[in-house]
């Protein structure tokens, strides 16, 4: 009874939504040129699906169909933003992943910024279930916030924002 369950159809279309942020539109759309090429009034499997994306972009995206397609669960993301107002050109973030299933979740999520000239760019921060902290260029000049994948292109349960703040210090050298 499940079998064509509408989840069954949205996370799939949302997979290839996600697909394409992690190879870029040029890819994506020979992806899909290939694939209508290759199997044009025919029929094909996932595997040979992942054969298609991995001969296109030169690359091995196995683990991305294994955690999205063969496992079960859906990811919420915890984020931690370091930003240094005295230089704006860069921040550092540790983006960690929790699955509600058997799925260990590693993505990009954009996280995109805005300046007051409406100007928008958005950074691709890695996410993992694991702790780490990496820094990124900020995108646009005199930027005045910004938001966390505010077009919806990865498929999340929630995004919680923790943004730590400094509330004393000790004094060293006077």
């Amino acid at each position: 009874n499940e079998y064509f369950y509408p989840p069954q159809y949205e996370k799939a279309a949302s997979v290839l939504h996600m697909l394409r942020l992690e190879v870029g539109d040029d890819d994506f759309f020979e992806i899909l040129q290939t694939w209508f090429s290759t199997y044009h009034n025919g029929w094909g499997v996932t595997e040979e699906f992942v054969d298609v994306v991995n001969q296109v972009t030169g690359e091995e995206y196995d683990w991305f169909f294994h955690q999205w397609m063969y496992c079960s669960g859906t990811p919420a993301v915890d984020y931690a933003f370091f930003f240094n107002m005295n230089d704006t050109s860069q921040f550092r973030c540790s983006a960690v992943t929790q699955s509600n299933g058997n799925s260990v979740f590693e993505m990009h999520v954009p996280i995109v910024f805005e300046n007051a000239a409406e100007q928008r760019d958005s950074v691709l921060v890695y996410a993992m279930p694991e702790v780490g902290t990496y820094t990124y260029e900020i995108p646009v000049d005199n930027w005045t916030g910004y938001e966390i994948d505010p077009d919806s292109w990865v498929l999340s349960r929630y995004h919680i924002e923790h943004v730590p703040e400094l509330v004393g210090a000790y004094a060293a050298d006077g």
